[in-house]
C-alpha cells in the first residue's frame, strides 16, 4: 500500500512493525524529541500480536514477545542485521561491538532465546538513535531479566557517555500472585535513560514537600520569610524552593496492582499508569515537542502526550492495541480528529487486492482478520486453520476459557459437508465455537446445519447473558468490508482484549 502525506502538524498512529515505520519516518526526515519504549520483555511469556507473514500479509501468532526461540528465522535475522550494519551510518566502533556481542551469544546455545530478543531490539534501537534529535532523550522500560544486556547494546549505539540514569520504578508486590513465588518477590522495573548528545533537553522534576519536610522550615527572617537552615552560611527559603528533587528511584507512582479501580485501566496486560509517562514527558520535552512510542500498546504515552500538549507518533503492530488507542484518545474531546492513522501491514482493502494473494496468504489474512491465530502449518493441520482462546464467562469468581476453531475454504466449493467437517473437528478438539470462512456464498442447507449446533451462552458478572451462534459462516467479502467493531461483535473476547 502506498503511504504518503507529511508528519508535520498532525499526530500519527501507525499500525505496523515499528522497524518499517521508523524507516519510513527517517526517509521523510522526521526527527523526534523524546522516545519512550516499553517493548515485550524477555520474560518467557506469550502475547498474541501481529507479525509480517509471507508476501507482506499480517498474521497473528504466538511469536512476538517471549516465544523468543532461536531457529532459522533468528539466524536469518542476525545475518540481515549484520548486513544492515555494514550499509548504515553507524560508527565502525559500534559495528564491531555489536557484531562481536551478538556473534558470541550465537555460539552459546543456552543464550539462543536471548539472542533472538536482542537482535530484534538492537536493529530497532539503531533506528531510534537515527530518528532522535540532537537534544533528544530515550527511555527504555524493561524488567531486570535482560536489562543489563540492553544497557550494553545501548552503550554501543548511544554511547556510554550519553547514559544518564538507570531508573528504578518500584511497584507494589505485597499481595497477589507475585507474592507466591519461592524467590524474593520482584518489586521493580528498570527504565534506562539515555540522551543523543550532551546537549540534552531536561526539565528537572520536583515533588512537593510532605508534612514532615515542611516542618523543617521552622525559621523566619526579619521580613517574615520562612526558611530552614542547611549550614551556618546557607539557608533555603520555602517560597524559593521548588520542592524535593526527584531521584532515580521512583517509589511514589503506584502500578495497577495497587490502583485496581483506576479509570485509566484498559485491560491491557502490560499497561503502565499515566503518572509514570507524565513524569518522563515533562522532564524530557516541552509543549509542542514530538513524543514517539514505537511499542505503544494501549497508548499510555499517547494519552499523556496528548494531555500535556505534545505532538506524538504511536506505533504498534497489533490491531487490538490500535483499537484500544483509538477508543482511548477518542474520548478526549474528540482528539482523534487530529490524528492521521496509517496502516501498512499488507492487509487488503479491496476484493481485487485480496484476490492477488495465494491460498495460504488468504487463509492467514482471513483468520487474523477476526483476531485468530493462524495455524503454523498449512497442510496436515487436522482441519484447524486457526484457533483463538475465548472468554466463556465467570462463575463463583472463577474465569472460564474455551477455544474458537477456524476453518477456511478459499475455493468456489460450497456444500453442507464443509460445515459438518468443522463441527466434527470442534467435537474432536473440544472446541466451544467454530467459524467457517469461505469465498463462496453459503447455501441455505449449509446455514441450516450451522444453526442446529445452537447457541453459546456466556454469563458475565454484572451483565446480561451474551449469546453467539456456536457455528458461524462468514464470507471473505464480508470480512474485507466489515468495521473493526462489527468484527469484534462476531465472537467473545480473547485474552488480549480482556
Amino acid at each position: 500500500m502506498k503511504i504518503d502525506g507529511k508528519v508535520k502538524g498532525k499526530n500519527i498512529l501507525y499500525r505496523a512493525d515499528c522497524k518499517e515505520a521508523l524507516q519510513r519516518l527517517i526517509e521523510k526526515d522526521v526527527s523526534v524529541d523524546l522516545i519512550y519504549l516499553d517493548p515485550p520483555f524477555k520474560s518467557d511469556r506469550i502475547y498474541n500480536v501481529f507479525y509480517k507473514g509471507r508476501g507482506g500479509v499480517t498474521s497473528q501468532e504466538k511469536a512476538f514477545s517471549d516465544a523468543w526461540n532461536y531457529g532459522k528465522e533468528t539466524q536469518d535475522m542476525l545475518e540481515g542485521f549484520q548486513e544492515y550494519l555494514e550499509k548504515s551510518d553507524v560508527s565502525d566502533e559500534v559495528k564491531i561491538f555489536l557484531k562481536a556481542m551478538l556473534d558470541s551469544l550465537s555460539k552459546l546455545s543456552k543464550h539462543n532465546s536471548l539472542l533472538a530478543y536482542l537482535i530484534y531490539m538492537a536493529e530497532r534501537l539503531v533506528l531510534c538513535h537515527q530518528i532522535l534529535k540532537e537534544t533528544g532523550s530515550i527511555y527504555y522500560h524493561c524488567d531486570p531479566t535482560a536489562s543489563h544486556y540492553i544497557k550494553v547494546i545501548m552503550d554501543g549505539i548511544f554511547g556510554d557517555e550519553n547514559f544518564r540514569r538507570d531508573i528504578t520504578w518500584t511497584m507494589s508486590a505485597s499481595s497477589g500472585f507475585k507474592s507466591l513465588v519461592s524467590n524474593y518477590v520482584r518489586g521493580h522495573d528498570v527504565i534506562l535513560y539515555y540522551s543523543k548528545t550532551k546537549k540534552v533537553k531536561f526539565n528537572k522534576p520536583y515533588r512537593d514537600y510532605d508534612e514532615k519536610q515542611l516542618k523543617r522550615f521552622s525559621k523566619f527572617d526579619e521580613n517574615g520569610r520562612q526558611y530552614k537552615v542547611i549550614t551556618k552560611e546557607r539557608r533555603i527559603y520555602l517560597d524559593d524552593s521548588k520542592g524535593v528533587a526527584i531521584t532515580d528511584v521512583w517509589n511514589d507512582i503506584a502500578n495497577f496492582q495497587t490502583i485496581v479501580n483506576s479509570p485509566e485501566i484498559q485491560g491491557y496486560p502490560t499497561q503502565k499508569p499515566e503518572a509514570l509517562l507524565d513524569r518522563i514527558i515533562k522532564a524530557s520535552s516541552n509543549e509542542g515537542d514530538i513524543v514517539l512510542d514505537p511499542f505503544c500498546g494501549c497508548g499510555t504515552a499517547v494519552a499523556s502526550a496528548l494531555r500535556l500538549k505534545r505532538k506524538w507518533i504511536g506505533i504498534d503492530i497489533s490491531i487490538v492495541a490500535i483499537n484500544i488507542i483509538k477508543s482511548r484518545i477518542g474520548t478526549k474531546k474528540d482528539k482523534i480528529k487530529s490524528v492521521e492513522y496509517r496502516e501498512f501491514d499488507g492487509n487488503p482493502e479491496t476484493r481485487d487486492e485480496y484476490d492477488s494473494f495465494d491460498p495460504f496468504q488468504k487463509q492467514d489474512f482471513l483468520v487474523s482478520r477476526i483476531g485468530g491465530i493462524p495455524s503454523p502449518v498449512h497442510t496436515g493441520d487436522g482441519g484447524v486453520d486457526g484457533k483463538l482462546q475465548i472468554y466463556l464467562g465467570e462463575e463463583e469468581g472463577k474465569e472460564h476459557w474455551g477455544d474458537l476453531i477456524f476453518s477456511v475454504k478459499t475455493g468456489k466449493q460450497r456444500n453442507p459437508e464443509m460445515v459438518r467437517e468443522l463441527i466434527g473437528t470442534m467435537d474432536d478438539k473440544k472446541g466451544d465455537m467454530g467459524i467457517l470462512i469461505m469465498e463462496a456464498e453459503p447455501t441455505e442447507e449449509m446455514e441450516k446445519v450451522a444453526r442446529r449446533k445452537g447457541k453459546l451462552k456466556i454469563k458475565i458478572p454484572n451483565y446480561t447473558i451474551l449469546e453467539y451462534d456456536k457455528v458461524q459462516i462468514i464470507t471473505a467479502s464480508e470480512l474485507i468490508t466489515m468495521s473493526e467493531q462489527e468484527i469484534r461483535n462476531i465472537r467473545p473476547l480473547s485474552r488480549s482484549e480482556m
